[in-house]
């Protein structure tokens, strides 16, 4: 049961990221909009980075804090991998302002 939850989350994951990253590929030249990539950057760490334009950056901030995930839920250091979890994300979220700071107005 519990692997079979897994291969869902997964599949249901892949899914997820197929569709955010056809969405970003599709919008890439109209990196105009910094808010939406705040908003994209506030739920999933890295994306607005990757809607901006550092697709690399943004994958790995994004795969990274996927990782974390499962640990800090079936990990004995919960506590701390939430903690890392925390500081990845507020990374993403300095990342995007520093994106969209080279962008300029």
């Amino acid at each position: 049961m519990p692997s079979e939850l897994i291969d869902d989350f997964i599949k249901l994951l892949e899914k997820l990221l197929i569709l955010i990253f056809h969405y970003i590929r599709s919008s890439l030249e109209s990196r105009s909009n910094k808010s939406f990539a705040y908003i994209l950057s506030f739920l999933f760490a890295g994306i607005g980075v990757s809607y901006l334009g550092n697709e690399r950056k943004g994958l790995i901030i994004f795969l990274v804090s996927i990782i974390l995930i499962p640990l800090r839920i079936y990990s004995r250091w919960g506590l701390m991998f939430s903690a890392i979890s925390f500081l990845v994300w507020a990374y993403g979220m300095y990342a995007t302002y520093h994106e969209a700071s080279i962008i300029g107005d």
